[in-house]
C-alpha cells in the first residue's frame, strides 16, 4: 500500500505534505540519536513483541534476555544503527519481533525499541530503517535472545502491505451516509454520536478490570446480554466485526498474534490518520470481518478487550444501525435512536455507571 492511499480515508485528518512542522528526529539524525540512546543504557531487557503473544499470556513472564554487558549493549547499538540501502538489501533473513526496553542505572525506564521484519524503530523518533538482519541476529545472539526470535526465513523482503478491500469503499459511503459526522473509531463514538450513546459497565460496582476468572465470567455475560439485545433488533443474527491497529506512521502494522489467530479472513477496510503530532501521523488501520452472534470467536475477543490485549473493537449491525464499542472497563453502544438508547439503559439499568463513574 502507497502512502497516498494509505493517507486518502475521507475519514483522516490533514497530515502536512512536506513534514516541515516536524521536530522529531529522521534519518541519520534518528540513528545517531537512537545509538546515544541504547549506548547510554545501562541494562537492556529483551522482550517477545506482539507476533508471539499468547491469549491468556503468562503471568509476569520473563524477559527472553537481561543485557548488562556495556559490550554487548554497544554491539546492540551498532547492530541496530547500521544501515542498509534498502528494505530488500536488509540481510538474509526476516527479523522475528522483538522489543528492547532500555533503562538507566536507576532501573528507570528510557525509551522502547522494536525489530520486526528487517527493520528497527522506537517509540522516540517514531520513525523506522532497514537494517542488515544478519549484523542484528548475531546481536542479539551475542545477548543471549533464544534462536526462536532471529531470522526465521531466507527471504529479507518484508511482506507486502495489505491493500484496502474493495469492498471497502461501500462500507464507508455506508458508514458517512448513516453515521454523519462520526469516524469508526471507537473512542471518539460517544461524543460524535452523543444523542444515541449510552454506556454499560461490565463489572459490579463499576469495578474496570477483572480480579479472577468469575469476573471475566462476567464481563462476557454482560457483553453478550447486550448484542444480543441489540442483535433481536436487527432481524438478522449477523455482525460486522470491526478490528483494529494502531501505528506511529502510515505503514499498516502487523495485528496482535492471537487476533490475527481468531480472524483470519478479515480484510483491510482503511487507514485513518487519526491527528498528527509534531508532524508525524498517528494511524488507526481497521479490519472487518462478517460474522453472527453466537460465534464462539467474540468470548476470547470480548475478554482481550477487557484485558486491554487489544484496543478499537466495533461490532454493528450489518446496516450500521447499532453500534457496540467495548473497552476495558465497559461498552458504549450507539443506539438505533434516542428512544431506543432509553429503552436499553431501562433495560439494562443496574449496569450503568455510578454517578461519577464513566
Amino acid at each position: 500500500m502507497t502512502d497516498d492511499a494509505e493517507s486518502s480515508s475521507p475519514f483522516s485528518v490533514v497530515v502536512a505534505a512536506d513534514g516541515a512542522s516536524s521536530r522529531r528526529p529522521t534519518g541519520e539524525q534518528a540513528r545517531a540519536d537512537l545509538r546515544r540512546g541504547v549506548e547510554s543504557a545501562v541494562t537492556v531487557l529483551v522482550w517477545g513483541g506482539s507476533l508471539h503473544e499468547t491469549y491468556p499470556g503468562p503471568v509476569d513472564p520473563p524477559p527472553l534476555a537481561v543485557v548488562g554487558d556495556p559490550a554487548a549493549i554497544a554491539r546492540l547499538a551498532a547492530a541496530l544503527t547500521s544501515t542498509a540501502a534498502s528494505a530488500d538489501d536488509a540481510g538474509p533473513g526476516r527479523l522475528s519481533d522483538v522489543v528492547l526496553e532500555l533503562r538507566d542505572g536507576a532501573d528507570e525506564w528510557l525509551r522502547w525499541v522494536t525489530i520486526a521484519g528487517g527493520r528497527v524503530g522506537d517509540n522516540r523518533s517514531g520513525t523506522g530503517w532497514p537494517v542488515d538482519a544478519d549484523v542484528v541476529a548475531a546481536a542479539l545472539a551475542h545477548a543471549g535472545v533464544p534462536d526462536g526470535y532471529l531470522p526465521r526465513d531466507p527471504d529479507p523482503r518484508r511482506p507486502p502491505a495489505p491493500d484496502r478491500a474493495p469492498q471497502g469503499a461501500a462500507l464507508t459511503r455506508m458508514w458517512m451516509d448513516r453515521l454523519p459526522g462520526s469516524r469508526p473509531v471507537s473512542h471518539e463514538l460517544r461524543t460524535a454520536l452523543a444523542d444515541r450513546w449510552v454506556r454499560f459497565h461490565s463489572l459490579p460496582e463499576s469495578r474496570r478490570y477483572a480480579a479472577d476468572e468469575a469476573d471475566h465470567r462476567e464481563i462476557v455475560r454482560r457483553h453478550r446480554a447486550v448484542l444480543a439485545e441489540l442483535a433481536g433488533l436487527s432481524g438478522t443474527a449477523e455482525l460486522l466485526l470491526i478490528t483494529a491497529a494502531w501505528s506511529g506512521g502510515l505503514a499498516v502494522p502487523d495485528r496482535p498474534a492471537p487476533l490475527t489467530a481468531l480472524t483470519p479472513q478479515s480484510w483491510l477496510w482503511d487507514s485513518i490518520v487519526t491527528e498528527v503530532d509534531e508532524g508525524e501521523p498517528r494511524c488507526l488501520h481497521l479490519w472487518v470481518e462478517t460474522t453472527d452472534r453466537d460465534d464462539p470467536r467474540l468470548d476470547p475477543i470480548l475478554r482481550m478487550v477487557a484485558d486491554e490485549v487489544i484496543v478499537g473493537v466495533i461490532l454493528a449491525d450489518p446496516e450500521l444501525r447499532w453500534l457496540f464499542a467495548p473497552y476495558d472497563g465497559g461498552v458504549d453502544v450507539i443506539a438505533a435512536d434516542p428512544a431506543e438508547r432509553d429503552r436499553l439503559a431501562a433495560r439494562f439499568g443496574d449496569w450503568l455507571p455510578a454517578e461519577g463513574r464513566l
